[in-house]
């Protein structure tokens, strides 16, 4: 069989295709993997609709080692990643009490209380390891779909790069084991660039 590519990312968000949002992702991801000698192939931008999230997902598995869905993890009607992932997978999604005490906890500490709609938030494909997310009610998850790694994160920088650094780096480290990339910048003055 043909060698798998590195990486390939999948940005959920209806509001990425309208252009109302910019991504702050991909160059994020891009940069934090190549301190690893780990390598971005393709990116794709998909809306928040579960048949499209798990027809992309389903494309992209077969040609990478590792693949990152991000966005659509929050508590509403058009936040499908999850479902969309676990329908790629061929996974259920089932309910995690521990998860929604977190939730719960979440909302407690800053004198609100968590609605059923954000219940949504502890459903996790059978099978994946959740990724806590210490910033945000939206944890992610990990998965494997045949020797592919999937993971999958919320949408908010703030609360996805932390996550990145603290447990996607390391299961990036140990699945490709090389070293860094050495990165230099040349600067040239009166040059154009050359053909």
């Amino acid at each position: 069989p043909p060698a798998k590519h590195d990486v390939e990312v999948v940005l959920v968000g209806d509001e990425l295709l309208r252009g109302e949002r910019r991504d702050a992702h991909l160059p994020f991801l891009a940069r934090a993997c190549a301190r690893y000698g780990v390598r971005v192939h393709a990116a794709h931008t998909v809306g928040d609709d579960v048949a499209k999230i798990a027809e992309t997902v389903r494309s992209c598995l077969p040609h990478e080692r590792v693949l990152v869905v991000n966005g659509g993890h929050g508590p509403t009607d058009n936040d499908t990643t999850r479902e969309g992932v676990a329908e790629a997978l061929g996974a259920v999604l089932e309910f995690h009490e521990h998860e929604w005490k977190r939730i719960e906890a979440f909302f407690a500490t800053r004198g609100r209380v968590a609605t059923d709609a954000n219940r949504r938030q502890a459903h996790f494909p059978v099978g994946a390891e959740i990724i806590v997310n210490e910033r945000g009610t939206a944890s992610g998850f990990c998965a494997t779909a045949g020797d592919t790694l999937v993971f999958v994160l919320p949408g908010p920088p703030g609360e996805l790069q932390p996550m990145v650094e603290s447990f996607v780096l390391g299961r990036l480290l140990r699945a490709f084991a090389r070293p860094r990339f050495r990165v230099g910048t040349f600067r040239s003055m009166r040059a154009g660039e050359f053909q």
